[in-house]
């Protein structure tokens, strides 16, 4: 009797190790679809900012004015950017248009630049401002992150390459700084005749501007 408690006992540990040994189905379990991976673009926007180079990064200072001259300004005016793709870099007859897609910006159409992708390391260069719609001679970006899409593309407007990427855009608020007219003063003389120098009508005027 004795010993067949004994032979008992241990048929219930061991299937109690094997309970605890068997694999549980979770999270991390081979039925559990893979977790997909972020999309990493190649594709960078090289930035130059007063000597500085930056990837994917641009940084401004608004500057609020008050006084006779009151408004608003960015600091820089602009800052100079060229693009390039790693997996397809610049060659003869190419070029590539890149588009800002971000929400809140004018979408008919969407900012974008059409530049050339033909030579050296990277695109032609071009000139980033903050605007909320295209402008013709800049790229127009909005603070935060900023939604890119791009296509290389080849002489006969064949893409090459498409795709999108991020860029962040931060603004530094420098707070407000007073702005008021600045006057002159100039010395004018009116001639009623040229020959009559002696006779002339002679004034200050003063003129004044905002900066």
């Amino acid at each position: 009797m004795f010993s067949r408690k004994i032979a008992l006992g241990l048929i219930a540990l061991t299937l109690s190790l094997v309970t605890v040994l068997l694999p549980t189905t979770n999270a991390f379990s081979q039925d559990s679809p893979p977790v997909e991976s972020p999309n990493t673009s190649q594709a960078e926007l090289i930035v130059r900012d007063r000597g500085n180079i930056a990837i994917n990064e641009v940084k401004f200072t608004r500057v609020d004015y008050v006084g006779q001259c009151p408004g608003n300004a960015y600091l820089p005016a602009k800052l100079e950017a060229q693009f390039v793709s790693h997996n397809t870099p610049p060659a003869a007859n190419r070029r590539v248009v890149i588009k800002n897609v971000s929400k809140g910006l004018a979408s008919d159409p969407y900012p974008f630049t059409d530049r050339e992708y033909s030579h050296d390391r990277y695109s032609e260069g071009f000139g980033i401002r903050i605007n909320y719609e295209h402008n013709s001679r800049n790229f127009s970006m909005i603070g935060g992150n900023n939604q890119l899409e791009y296509a290389i593309i080849d002489a006969n407007k064949n893409p090459i390459e498409q795709g999108s990427f991020a860029v962040q855009v931060s603004i530094n608020d420098r707070g407000t700084i007073q702005r008021d007219m600045i006057c002159r003063d100039e010395f004018k003389c009116e001639i009623e005749r040229r020959d009559d120098r002696e006779n002339r009508i002679c004034r200050t005027l003063t003129t004044c501007n905002c900066p």
